[in-house]
């Protein structure tokens, strides 16, 4: 017998060795083949004609329909044949005090507005569907398209907002009042018209539908008294203006189920009452406190691009994520300060190339900002020093 002739009982071992690495390697392709498929999901790729939206890749994605402001001819800019979005922000040339200074929306929806969903699912192929997200389901009229897709190709699902709102609440077809509620999108493979997690692939979508302050005057008066910014003070620089000490409501912005997210300084260089919701405005980003709901900064605090020399009157008014525009400063609030101290009107300032204590206006940009308030004891000191002997002598 050769010498290198294995034993029978040696070749059994080695045998049973092999079948046992070769059955567990199985056993775990298999166990990530089923793990990767268990976890596939739904990807959003893009939603059109919301008033906006959240984070697309959240597990559940938000997305807004802001329905403030009045949409009849004449106001505002609105196609109202379902392509696009309103906005609602005009001036109805009242002169009575307040009047004109009505809540809006920049990309307001409305109950015949198209909205379109494109997404794509790495687990299924079959039909592109929506449905309301109760314990029973029910299909929502919808075209999805193309009709059948497969697997990993991009389905899209066109949707009318009344159709969404009438699935949010059965009576919310005309999308008015606070919506709030879930819907799912995604493949149904078995064609049976509902999700399933065994054979289908579905996502759900958070949908909030606000009308913001409705479509009445909308303004702000005293401090704990509405959401929004009550007062404020500005400082000039070099082609900008510095807004701070910001004062709100006490809730605010934490307030309400939609969220501000930017307060809007509206501008003129005519004067307060020139101001009003389709006026010029900057947008600044609310920064909220994590720990503090009802604290907040803005994330800049400057409005630039402006004119040197040009005198500015600002109105603040806030925003929330679904585009509503309202708590615009109330035109008998126009003077006031955020600080007791302070001349009015400090909701106005002239941008100057010469920023400092050479600057012949009653602010100074750098003084203000180290001290607060340009009626601080500390800048009036520096501008008396200033008018005697500066610029006397320049």
């Amino acid at each position: 017998m050769a010498h290198n002739a294995l034993h029978p009982a040696r070749l059994t071992t080695i045998n049973l060795v092999s079948n046992f690495f070769v059955s567990n390697f199985l056993v775990v392709i298999f166990t990530l083949a089923f793990a990767f498929e268990a976890n596939a999901t739904i990807t959003i790729l893009s939603i059109t004609n919301s008033s906006s939206n959240g984070d697309l890749t959240e597990a559940t994605p938000k997305v807004y329909g802001g329905t403030a402001g009045d949409i009849t001819a004449g106001h505002g800019t609105c196609p109202g044949d379902g392509s696009a979005t309103c906005n609602s922000c005009w001036n109805n040339g009242s002169v009575v005090a307040d009047a004109r200074l009505e809540s809006c929306n920049t990309n307001r929806i409305y109950p015949a507005l198209q909205l379109t969903i494109t997404f794509k699912s790495d687990k299924v192929g079959g039909r592109p569907m929506i449905t309301n997200d109760e314990t029973s389901p029910t299909k929502l009229t919808a075209v999805g398209t193309p009709a059948i897709v497969a697997k990993d190709e991009t389905a899209t699902i066109t949707v009318l907002w009344s159709t969404i709102c009438a699935g949010l609440d059965t009576g919310g077809a005309t999308c008015v009042g606070e919506l709030d509620d879930n819907l799912k999108i995604g493949i149904d493979k078995d064609d049976d018209d509902e999700f399933d997690e065994t054979n289908d692939d579905s996502k759900q979508l958070n949908f909030l539908v606000s009308a913001g302050q409705g479509s009445a005057v909308s303004t702000v008066g005293a401090c704990n008294v509405g959401r929004g910014i009550c007062e404020f003070d500005t400082a000039p620089g070099d082609e900008k203006v510095k807004v701070g000490l910001l004062s709100s409501d006490a809730a605010f912005p934490a307030s309400q189920n939609v969220p501000f997210i930017n307060v809007l300084f509206f501008l003129s260089t005519t004067g307060f009452s020139d101001i009003a919701p389709d006026s010029q405005y900057v947008p600044l980003a609310i920064e909220s406190d994590e720990d503090d709901s009802t604290t907040f900064s803005l994330e800049s605090e400057i409005i630039d691009s402006l004119t040197n020399e040009t005198k500015y009157y600002f109105k603040a008014a806030v925003q929330d994520a679904a585009m509503n525009v309202g708590y615009f400063t109330a035109d008998g609030s126009d003077v006031d300060c955020f600080l007791t101290n302070n001349t009015p009107p400090c909701h106005s300032a002239m941008p100057g190339s010469v920023v400092g204590i050479l600057s012949e206006d009653v602010n100074c940009f750098v003084a203000t900002a180290a001290y607060g308030s340009s009626m601080a004891s500390q800048v009036t000191m520096l501008r008396k020093f200033r008018n005697k002997f500066l610029i006397n002598n320049k």
